[in-house]
């Protein structure tokens, strides 16, 4: 995958404007990319290739140039990874004014019931 960017204004347009569009992304790598979504003036990469290893870096949304680069650590074996089996559990937060009948109602307890996975610590 990768992240491209288009100008997007309206009252430059003109029939014969030649829209450019700019590719931010290196290319050679996988790419799972987050735009900030605030001030859309940045975005991050989670990249990798068979030649290099996982990378994770900022860049400008403006012109793609890269602001700070991170190595990510080895993340070892997967055959001599430990981890805990999640919990998932079901929340109902029905509001303070529901009725009993409305409690009952299935569609109602779907609307108020959420889920969370919930990762006991690990010893």
């Amino acid at each position: 995958k990768h992240l491209y960017s288009l100008t997007f204004d309206q009252s430059k347009k003109s029939e014969n404007d030649d829209t450019k569009i700019t590719k931010l992304t290196e290319a050679g790598y996988f790419h799972d990319s987050k735009v900030d979504s605030i001030n859309f003036e940045f975005f991050t990469s989670i990249y990798s290739s068979i030649s290099k290893a996982r990378q994770f870096a900022v860049y400008s949304l403006k012109d793609g140039k890269c602001i700070k680069t991170f190595n990510v650590p080895y993340r070892g074996n997967p055959s001599s990874l430990k981890y805990v089996e999640p919990q998932l559990v079901e929340i109902t937060n029905f509001p303070k004014d529901a009725t009993n009948e409305q409690k009952e109602d299935e569609d109602f307890k779907k609307l108020y019931t959420f889920q969370a996975v919930i990762y006991p610590p690990y010893d």
